[in-house]
């Protein structure tokens, strides 16, 4: 008979990563056993304890530099925006960490305020004015009005928000882009559809569009 594996307490409270098992007297190999899922290359879950919504980002947390926050895509999505489908994982992290991009993980050296980091489910993640300040300068700008437009209709950023957030940032890439953003964006559009269509049926952009 299969001798039962004790699980230490240590590593029922959440992610762990295989240096934390083995600190805790479970060899690599235990790890393969039903007792454990793995969440992410290197990390693992008591199988005993329910992943949480955001299980996989939590793993991968384990492996990011301090002071690094899911941002972009990846906060508009844990928001309830998928703007971009299968998009893989965004973060940002200090300017100096040596993180680079790799398959799945889209990775942006950047600044991070104090007040521009959160907590959902222990998750760090961008705040929501900082999240829609990066859709809007960093994505085609159809595709920004969309996610500013989903973002003001339901109240999670203000436009004076974003306004004295591109103020206290005037000097970054993409703000220009940022305030032309504001002035297309509809907080009455109803979907993400509407807000496309109501850009390329939009005379003024037609014309910045056959300027090209």
């Amino acid at each position: 008979m299969a001798r039962l594996l004790h699980i230490p307490h240590a590593l029922k409270g959440g992610p762990f990563t295989v240096a934390d098992a083995e600190a805790c007297g479970i060899r690599r190999q235990r790890l393969r056993r039903p007792n454990f899922m793995r969440l992410a290359r290197g990390v693992y879950l008591w199988s005993g304890l329910a992943p949480g919504p955001h299980a996989e980002l939590a793993a991968l947390c384990r492996s990011l530099p301090p002071g690094s926050a899911f941002s972009g895509l990846t906060a508009a999505r844990i928001r309830g925006l998928d703007l971009v489908p299968g998009a893989p994982t965004e973060v940002t992290v200090p300017t100096a960490a040596a993180v680079r991009t790799r398959l799945g993980l889209k990775v942006r050296g950047s600044v991070l305020g104090p007040d521009d980091v959160i907590k959902v489910d222990r998750v760090p993640v961008t705040s929501a004015v900082r999240t829609w300040f990066d859709l809007a300068r960093l994505r085609p700008l159809i595709e920004a009005v969309a996610a500013v437009d989903w973002a003001l209709r339901r109240r999670l950023v203000s436009r004076s928000d974003l306004k004295l957030y591109v103020a206290a940032h005037a000097g970054w890439n993409g703000v220009r882009q940022v305030r032309k953003v504001l002035e297309y964006a509809e907080p009455k559009s109803e979907s993400l559809m509407e807000s496309r269509t109501r850009m390329l049926l939009n005379p003024r952009w037609s014309q910045r569009c056959g300027k090209r």
